[in-house]
């Protein structure tokens, strides 16, 4: 039996187009382009002091799910989305209750 037929009968056996090598390469590009755009919010967030009134960030928290608590950070980007909007634009939206469901947290920031 040749390498390819054992390779075809393998239960995991995915082949190889060039599709998937281009979803590869895309899944690729976007991990990479959150990690720097998340570098680059720490970076902006530093300029305006966020740390007065927040724990630093490191530079990974966005980009990546908090697998322990996954709330933890949907409430720290609600706050800051909160500061930003109220103390550094000073825009004025209704308060935010971090208690009521996500996705109505969520239509209540499009509004």
């Amino acid at each position: 039996m040749s390498q390819e037929e054992l390779n075809t009968q393998s239960v995991n056996y995915v082949p190889t187009t060039k599709e998937n090598v281009q979803q590869i390469e895309q899944r690729k590009t976007r991990e990479e382009n959150a990690y720097v755009l998340m570098d680059e919010i720490v970076e902006r967030l530093k300029l305006l002091d966020y740390e007065e009134k927040f724990k630093p960030l490191t530079r990974l928290y966005f980009a990546e799910p908090n697998k322990s608590n996954p709330t933890e950070q949907f409430h720290t980007f609600i706050k800051l989305y909160t500061w930003l909007t109220n103390d550094k634009l000073g825009l004025k939206i209704l308060p935010i209750d971090l208690y009521d469901d996500p996705n109505t947290i969520a239509t209540n920031l499009s509004m």
